[in-house]
């Protein structure tokens, strides 16, 4: 399904729309509204490409009964929005869970990516743009072989609550990533069940200002809780 640059968008007002895959071009619009549903599942590559702006109001599904080839969310200079009260959940992707290319993304409400599936190698990777969780957001990350998060460019405000590796099969090789990224913590983080590092910071030009909670390692001990490589060294603990 593809929507166009149209003035008005496509809306889901009730019940359940099923589709195979679904791209949003620049300009287009998609509204999922309250107490709607919109399943995809069976892409060959990704489930919901984005280059416009899709606003949630309800309830996302994505390879909840039949894998996604590639990514489960692409999302590529658009905003996506996900709003209080509504649910976004991401399973059985081959790459990655959602990826963000460059745009706004925000988070109100509940986003569990790979919680009942594998999104194959990493739940969220952040190359550009902003990325918001707010305080009434909560994010869980599991099912992945190697990270929770790698925020490679950007922004990324937590002011809520980030939950990394609890439901893991087995353990991932790291919880947070951080490259070029500038991370800052307002909320709560917990991370578990990673073979190699609970967080993990790169680069010089990155950092992680912590102004709330991290706790690490709470269900099964973690043998790095923080590493430190290729000079990147700016961890603020405030």
């Amino acid at each position: 399904v593809n929507i166009p640059n149209v003035s008005r968008g496509a809306v889901i007002n009730t019940g359940t729309v099923a589709v195979q895959a679904i791209s949003v071009a620049t300009g287009g619009a998609l509204t999922i509204a309250a107490g709607a549903t919109l399943s995809v599942n069976g892409s060959v590559e990704d489930g919901i490409s984005n280059y416009g702006t899709v606003h949630n109001h309800g309830r996302i599904a994505i390879g909840s009964t039949t894998s996604i080839g590639r990514y489960g969310i692409y999302n590529n200079g658009g905003t996506f929005s996900n709003n209080a009260g509504c649910e976004l959940k991401i399973d059985n992707c081959a790459r990655v869970g959602f990826l963000i290319e460059a745009g706004t993304i925000t988070n109100a409400s509940k986003m569990e990516i790979g919680k009942d599936g594998s999104v194959g190698d990493e739940c969220i990777v952040q190359g550009s743009g902003t990325f918001t969780n707010e305080a009434t957001g909560l994010i869980t990350a599991d099912n992945v072989w190697y990270g929770g998060f790698r925020l490679r460019y950007g922004s990324f405000t937590n002011q809520g609550r980030i939950v990394i590796g609890t439901h893991n099969a087995s353990d991932m090789r790291s919880g947070l990533m951080v490259f070029r990224t500038v991370f800052t913590n307002n909320g709560e983080i917990q991370i578990d069940k990673c073979s190699n590092s609970g967080i993990y910071l790169y680069h010089t030009d990155g950092s992680i200002q912590n102004n709330g909670i991290f706790k690490v390692g709470m269900l099964k001990p973690i043998s790095k809780l923080l590493e430190v490589a290729n000079d990147g060294r700016l961890f603020s603990n405030n």
